[in-house]
């Protein structure tokens, strides 16, 4: 019963933890997102104050 109650702890935790990295891979893939859209705007600026000058 132990042993039972033991590997069920386990599955659990595992499952968690896949969860919890899948949400991370999910934070951290929006924030990069996040980064190149930023990124884009800063050269679409720098690009047109060269056309201005």
């Amino acid at each position: 019963m132990l042993a039972r109650n033991s590997e069920e702890l386990k599955n659990k935790a595992e499952k968690t933890v896949k969860e919890i990295q899948g949400k991370a891979e999910d934070i951290v893939s929006d924030m990069q997102k996040k980064g190149d859209d930023i990124m884009e705007k800063i050269q679409t600026m720098i690009n047109s104050k060269k056309e201005e000058a």
